[in-house]
């Protein structure tokens, strides 16, 4: 990091607004650095129709999952080329547990909605708006790299970030997203159909529009196709911190695309951020951030005795599933 960037990145926000007042077009430029090298932008084309206000929303991008901490008999392997492209690979045992992302999603607690988003357009450019949606898509390979083993699972989803991997159960009220080989979305102890199962060589996208603080929406898509819910059943009402989570007991490679490459689902066409969800004091470029508002570990460890209190109080019932009638539809 250029030094003079590494100042600005340390003074609060009100002093470095104050510094930039005077001139427009080299607070911009400024911006820009910053950014570039926040995104580890490197000889792409960059797309920022207000760049000011993507500064001062910035977040930090979910980029990978840990897997450091992963006993060596259950795996999970990451290539990746240098750039943008990651697979993860499971080649020790099968295992019941998550692997998570680096950061956790924007929340009320920790970034402004909305919060800038980054993704690579049709054109190839890095482009940065202001965005009310958060979203990402991962790859089933078609060919696997190994031989099939007995209940080959893939669950890809949200969780509150309270937890690790042993202290939840998936589709509760701690948690929500897609069974992938059995085509069904989990969320609060229901589950819903989709039109049929993820198979090798699909693309499949998740994302949640925010819609309050507390209040979401699910975005499914699959190959290029959004899937719609019936009866308004995509709203989602969660008011933890949340991370992505996935379960990665498959032969078959999983690549993740957080908006490195061009997501097969133009996402920008539901960008919309008419209103002002939450401002929040807390700024990643200034000492008052707080990365345990950020990182998944530090969330996890700093309320290690929070989470034992609400695995006691939770109650054991068995889950009531709703297989009635399919929910979702496919266009």
């Amino acid at each position: 990091m250029n030094w003079w960037i590494k100042v600005f990145s340390f003074l609060e926000l009100k002093v470095f607004l104050e510094l930039m007042s005077g001139d427009k077009n080299y607070f911009k430029k400024i911006c820009e650095k910053i950014i570039s090298h926040f995104y580890k932008i490197q000889n792409r084309n960059l797309k920022n129709e207000n760049i000011i206000t993507n500064f001062l929303n910035l977040y930090p991008r979910i980029s990978c999952f840990i897997i450091d901490d992963i006993d060596i008999r259950n795996e999970i392997y990451c290539i990746k080329d240098g750039k943008s492209y990651e697979k993860y690979l499971l080649l020790g045992d099968p295992q019941d547990s998550f692997i998570f992302s680096d950061y956790v999603l924007p929340n009320f607690s920790n970034s402004n909605i909305p919060f800038t988003y980054s993704f690579t357009n049709y054109e190839n450019e890095i482009e940065f708006v202001s965005s009310n949606i958060y979203y990402f898509e991962f790859t089933i390979d078609k060919m696997r790299f190994r031989e099939c083993f007995l209940n080959e699972k893939l669950i890809v989803g949200f969780v509150s970030a309270l937890f690790n991997s042993s202290e939840f159960s998936f589709g509760d009220h701690f948690s929500f997203g897609v069974d992938c080989l059995n085509g069904i979305f989990k969320y609060d102890d229901q589950l819903f159909e989709l039109s049929r199962p993820i198979i090798p060589g699909d693309t499949f996208g998740l994302g949640l529009e925010y819609l309050s603080k507390y209040s979401y929406r699910i975005i499914l898509t699959l190959n290029g196709s959004r899937i719609h819910f019936e009866n308004n059943r995509d709203l989602i009402v969660n008011n933890h911190i949340l991370k992505i989570g996935v379960k990665l007991n498959l032969s078959y490679g999983i690549s993740f695309n957080f908006g490195e490459r061009i997501f097969m689902y133009n996402i920008r066409k539901l960008i919309n951020s008419p209103k002002v969800i939450n401002l929040c004091n807390s700024s990643f470029l200034h000492l008052c951030y707080n990365d345990e508002f950020i990182n998944t570990n530090k969330i996890s460890n700093a309320n290690h005795f929070w989470k034992k209190k609400v695995l006691k109080q939770k109650k054991i019932s068995e889950s009531i599933y709703n297989l009635k009638s399919k929910y979702i539809s496919m266009i």
